[in-house]
């Protein structure tokens, strides 16, 4: 089941970036229709910050606006002390674009995440002691965000502005009694305070 979540992810990148090639770009003030970008954050296991490592995929709705929305799609591994899982996230953003000189322009705007797990995992019937495992992770936060993109190339960073935390829970349980059964939960989960980004707009 994991591997279908992370399928669909992929093929949901692969639309974008196809469907971005067909869009013009709006000579004004040179505003990309899509993004698809490289997430790392640096984190300290010792302080527990948390650090994250992952893709994101971006579609502006808007692009000949002043002010560009769009939707985003992501796939992150997050570790925070000993916590380390993957997660999805969906949001909004809200752009600005400025044009500097040639091909090249910088935006600034503010982000909003919700996050998910990965849902089922493994189902009793996988093997002789395979249990039916659920991981479920929900949370939300807002960034700033604001970056440089210079021939294709994005160059960006965000800065964490709401401090909500997210749980995680992870559940075990095995029908025919073979299997493992447990419930596991972890709350208080923050996100990183800055987020760096690289990839290239389309």
């Amino acid at each position: 089941m994991i591997k279908r979540y992370k399928e669909l992810f992929f093929c949901t990148l692969i639309l974008t970036t196809s469907h971005s090639f067909s869009q013009s770009i709006n000579g004004a003030h040179i505003v990309p229709r899509g993004a698809l970008i490289l997430q790392v954050s640096t984190g300290d296991e010792l302080n527990e910050k948390s650090s994250i490592l992952g893709f994101e995929g971006s579609y502006n709705f808007n692009p000949d606006s002043n002010y560009v929305f769009g939707g985003i799609f992501g796939y992150q591994k997050q570790d925070y002390g000993t916590f380390s899982e993957d997660r999805f996230s969906i949001g909004l953003s809200v752009n600005r674009y400025f044009e500097t000189s040639g091909n090249a322009s910088y935006y600034a705007g503010v982000k909003w995440l919700f996050y998910t797990g990965m849902g089922n995992t493994e189902e009793a019937l996988d093997c002789l002691y395979c249990s039916d495992i659920d991981e479920s992770y929900s949370g939300n936060n807002a960034f700033l965000a604001a970056g440089l993109i210079s021939r294709n190339w994005l160059f960006g960073i965000e800065y964490l502005l709401t401090s909500n935390t997210s749980e995680f829970n992870l559940d075990a349980y095995d029908p025919w009694g073979v299997g493992s059964n447990y419930d596991y939960d972890y709350e208080g989960i923050p996100d990183p305070k800055l987020i760096l980004n690289i990839g290239y707009a389309f």
